[in-house]
């Protein structure tokens, strides 16, 4: 039985830069994604945010989180 609760480790393959505090992050992954969809995103040391899916391509998803009250260590 598959679980999809468990983690899968991904690839940052570019980083598009927009603006000094926004992002779009394009990942490598090879399952399903529907308009919509959110993917809980965790970086080791640092923590976990649901992220919700900007661009969906073959192979690839991108990922665009709004900075918010960040402080002056850019986290």
């Amino acid at each position: 039985m598959k679980n999809e609760y468990i983690p899968k480790l991904s690839k940052i393959k570019e980083v598009i830069k927009h603006t000094d505090l926004e992002y779009t992050f394009r990942m490598e992954y090879d399952g399903e994604v529907k308009p919509g969809q959110f993917f809980e995103l965790s970086i080791p040391k640092y923590g976990e945010a649901p992220i919700s899916v900007s661009g969906i391509g073959d192979g690839l998803v991108d990922y665009h989180p709004k900075s918010r009250n960040c402080d002056k260590r850019g986290i």
